[in-house]
Order: C-alpha cells, then sequence, then structure tokens
C-alpha cells in the first residue's frame, strides 16, 4: 500500500492485476473505493508500491516482466 498526502490510498491485487484507488475520508479515516485501475500494459503484474515526496506520481514495480510503472496521481481527483 502506498498513501499519497492528498489522501488517496493506493493498493495491488495482484490476482486480478489491478491497482485499487481509494480516497481517504479525513475526519472519519474510513476508505471509499474510486476505482480498480487495470495495469498497462495489459497482463503486468503491479506488486510494490511508492507515492513520489511530491504526491505527485504513483511508482509500480511490476512483477511479470519486472518494470517499474509510473502513474499521475491528480491531487483532487486522484
Amino acid at each position: 500500500m502506498a498513501v499519497a498526502p492528498s489522501g488517496f490510498l493506493f493498493a495491488t491485487d495482484t490476482l486480478n492485476h489491478v491497482i485499487l484507488e481509494y480516497k481517504i475520508d479525513s475526519s472519519t479515516a474510513d476508505l471509499s473505493l474510486l476505482s480498480a485501475l487495470p495495469a498497462v500494459p495489459s497482463g503486468d503484474c503491479p506488486n510494490e508500491l511508492a507515492v513520489s515526496p511530491s504526491g505527485g506520481f504513483l511508482y509500480v514495480t511490476e512483477s511479470c516482466n519486472q518494470d517499474i510503472l509510473a502513474y499521475s496521481i491528480d491531487t483532487t481527483t486522484g
């Protein structure tokens, strides 16, 4: 899992090859699932996650092809 300073939590579902995106409620800490993003390129196996210090990027290690994927994070919508 990785948490962005803007209040989004990211997790991997390696069985379904997706990255799960949640919004963290700032007053209750409850999680709301926003989306299950398919790993790109298709068939990749998302594994470990890290958010850049600025909170603007999500880095994902991918175990099937041994790549590192980078995604931009919108600080308003995730």
